[in-house]
C-alpha cells in the first residue's frame, strides 16, 4: 500500500513538474504553443516528424523571409487535415498588409493559403530531433493526444 502511495505521489510530481515547465514556457515566451512536436516531413531536412521545436512570440515586423513559423490552420477550407491544425512552414513571402505565403522545405508547391497575421503562434527557435517521436507512435497505437 505504501509503495503504491508513493508511486502515485511520484506520479503527481511529475505531472504537476510538467504542468509547471508548460506554464513557464507559456509565459515566458509569449505563445500558447510554446512547445510542438512536429508530425510530417513537409519541412525535410530542416525538420523532421518527431521532432520537437520550440516557439517564441513573433512580432510581425520582426519576421523574415526564410524564419519558420508555426501557426493555427483555422478550417478545412484551407485544405488542412484538421480545424485548428498547427503547421510549421517556412516563410517565403511577406505581404504586411494581407499575410504571408509560407512553404514546407519538402513540399514542391507553397501554402495555397496566405497566412493570416492572427493565425500566427510565433517563430521557431530551437529544435530537439526526434524527441518526440514516442509521442507520435502512441498517437497512432492510441488514437489519442
Amino acid at each position: 500500500m505504501l509503495m503504491k502511495k508513493i508511486k502515485t505521489q511520484k506520479e503527481l510530481l511529475l505531472f504537476l513538474s510538467l504542468v509547471f515547465a508548460w506554464l513557464l514556457f507559456t509565459v515566458s515566451l509569449k505563445t500558447d504553443t510554446p512547445i510542438v512536436i512536429i508530425s510530417s516531413d513537409s519541412m525535410h531536412p530542416a525538420l523532421n516528424a518527431g521532432d520537437v521545436v520550440f516557439v517564441k512570440e513573433a512580432d510581425i515586423n520582426s519576421l523574415e523571409i526564410g524564419d519558420i513559423i508555426v501557426y493555427n490552420c483555422p478550417s478545412k477550407e484551407y485544405l488542412c487535415v484538421t480545424e485548428n491544425q498547427l503547421i510549421a512552414h517556412r516563410i517565403v513571402k511577406i505581404n504586411k498588409t494581407h499575410g504571408i505565403k509560407t512553404k514546407g522545405d519538402a513540399n514542391e508547391r507553397q501554402d495555397r493559403w496566405l497566412v493570416r497575421f492572427s493565425w500566427i503562434n510565433g517563430k521557431m527557435f530551437f529544435k530537439l530531433p526526434f524527441v518526440g517521436k514516442p509521442v507520435i507512435a502512441l498517437k497512432q497505437i492510441t488514437g489519442v493526444l
